[in-house]
């Protein structure tokens, strides 16, 4: 797949998963590069369709919510609210604090807590990170406002819907990494519908408006197709496939 818009390649080592942001164990880094590719195109489709301004952003199998953290970062100016949600209780606090550095307290914190760690430890890693924190924060931090956060434990996959969201507005993308069955799995399937990325699809149009987007990144022995939507883009980068939909009119 040739890259539209994230055609250069800068240093994106200050955003590694592990470093200022927080690494789960299971949970691995989606690639920044392909996420910020992701997003624009979602941005250049909506802007295709007449909307604008600032979008919410949504993904409803968030983990550690690494990737949701560096589009908050390198797109700081397009995101108004990012909402995170995982069917595991416990990886959503950390989900949360990775969400955190995207305000300037959030970030003065994990600064803080990397200078304790290199006057305890003394590690080279430490003093890389905490420089690589005073970066993110004066490189993207003072840009504009930080996004609206909301980060909750919720099934994907639940009947009738993923809960949690009583309260919020529709999302204009959905960008979700889905497991792949290698280093993370499906934890619930339903009986009527086998096809887990069905059962998402579906109870993301309650969460939806329409012109809204919902980008799935899956690996390619999954099919990420619903009756309900378009297809408005596929595209392969290495084992990873993308698929592009819009709820239908």
């Amino acid at each position: 797949m040739p890259y539209t818009f994230a055609l250069d390649r800068p240093d994106y080592s200050d955003l590694a998963s592990g470093k200022v942001l927080i690494a789960a164990p299971g949970h691995p880094a989606f690639p920044v590069r392909l996420a910020s590719e992701v997003f624009q195109r979602c941005l250049a489709i909506r802007e295709g369709s007449g909307l604008t301004g600032r979008v919410s952003l949504y993904d409803p199998c968030c983990g550690a919510a690494y990737h949701l953290a560096v589009l908050g970062l390198l797109h700081r100016t397009a995101i108004r609210a990012i909402i995170a949600s995982d069917i595991d209780p416990e990886i959503i606090p950390l989900a949360g604090k990775n969400l955190a550095l995207l305000s300037a307290s959030g970030i003065d914190r994990r600064r803080d807590e990397l200078a304790a760690m290199l006057r305890e430890y003394g590690k080279p890693s430490h003093a890389e990170a905490l420089a690589a924190a005073g970066r993110l924060r004066s490189r993207f931090i003072a840009q504009s406002e930080p996004p609206e956060l909301r980060v909750f434990a919720a099934d994907a996959l639940a009947k009738p819907g993923i809960s949690g969201f009583s309260a919020a507005p529709p999302v204009d993308i959905v960008f979700t990494d889905v497991p792949y069955g290698r280093r993370s799995q499906w934890q619930t399937r339903t009986a009527e519908h086998p096809n887990p990325l069905w059962q998402l699809l579906e109870n993301l149009l309650a969460v939806m408006h329409p012109g809204s987007l919902a980008a799935i990144v899956s690996d390619k022995q999954q099919k990420t197709s619903h009756d309900r939507y378009d297809r408005i883009e596929k595209f392969q980068i290495g084992k990873r496939m993308a698929v592009i939909l819009r709820p239908k009119s």
